[in-house]
């Protein structure tokens, strides 16, 4: 029996190292935030017609997550020192 592999599958097969591994899991983070984005902040529809009007929803979207968590981030620093000190 003879078994036929093509040039893409063989450097798929390849193509396993560190870089890759990396990449993916980001791939993972990236996607997390999108689904984040469409379950809790309305980004599953369009609220307005027009590129350039969906391109600002979604900036201004993705800015109010960032700024979310920055402020998570920032309560988590100033709070987690005093709980450890005392």
């Amino acid at each position: 029996m003879t078994v036929w592999v093509s040039d893409n599958s063989k450097h798929k097969i390849r193509d396993d190292d560190e870089k890759r591994r990396e990449a993916l899991s980001w791939g993972k983070m990236i996607e997390r935030k999108i689904g984040e984005a469409k379950k809790w902040h309305g980004m599953d529809r369009a609220r307005y017609r027009g590129k350039k009007e969906v391109k600002i929803q979604v900036l201004m979207t993705f800015l109010v997550m960032n700024i979310k968590r920055l402020l998570r981030f920032l309560e988590e620093k100033e709070f987690a020192p005093r709980a450890m000190g005392a």
